[in-house]
């Protein structure tokens, strides 16, 4: 039996319930991007695998600690 993959719209529901302050960012985000940049960024995001997003999110991490070793010093 194949299970079909939650739709984005269910999942994005489920989220906002959970994290009602994402609507709020997400309206901010849209209105100083503008509708079309979001999406194309938005769905970037929803393609992106998970090593990808643990990737990027340690080499973030690792920038921040540079930076504020270099301003402690």
């Amino acid at each position: 039996m194949s299970r079909r993959p939650s739709s984005p719209v269910r999942v994005q529901s489920l989220t906002s319930a959970a994290y009602p302050e994402l609507s709020t960012a997400i309206a901010h985000l849209r209105e100083v991007l503008g509708d079309q940049p979001y999406e194309s960024l938005a769905l970037k995001g929803e393609t992106t695998s998970t090593t990808a997003v643990v990737t990027y999110a340690y080499d973030q991490i690792d920038q921040a600690r540079t930076e504020l070793n270099a301003v402690s010093k």
